[in-house]
């Protein structure tokens, strides 16, 4: 289960803040921005993604919320399979977060060198900032 965050999305682009969603397209993920609710449909993963608009780089962005099954307290998670966002993320530059459950939250994610660790990790117990601890 994910946190939803459409309201979020909606409530950061009706303040003029562009958003940038993700779309996986023959096992690369590219990001795109979004320019409204109309320019969504649903994606094979069963999420609604941009069927169109203009990519946006990697290191252009100054924030990238990071989907996870899991997070560790060392940032390390447990994705959906096939490396899409450690590939991605080793292009970007801004700050990574992951929004989870607490339940989510668990001891230690088996981590390899190309995994790359978000820096915050949100629930609705608070913030944890990785570099903290």
């Amino acid at each position: 289960m994910e946190v939803d965050l459409r309201p979020l999305i909606r409530d950061l682009h009706s303040s003029g803040t562009e958003i940038v969603l993700p779309v996986v397209e023959e096992n690369h993920l590219r990001h795109v921005l979004f320019e409204n609710e109309h320019s969504l449909k649903e994606s094979p993963f069963g999420v609604m993604a941009p069927h169109k608009g203009v990519e946006v780089d990697a290191s252009s962005l100054d924030l990238v919320i990071v989907p996870a099954l899991a997070v560790d307290g060392s940032g390390h998670r447990l994705g959906y399979g096939g490396g899409h966002y450690d590939r991605f993320l080793s292009q970007a530059s801004g700050i990574f977060i992951t929004p989870v459950f607490r339940e989510q939250i668990v001891d230690a994610i088996p981590a390899d060198a190309h995994d790359i660790p978000v820096h915050f990790v949100v629930s609705e117990d608070g913030i944890i900032d990785i570099a903290q601890l």
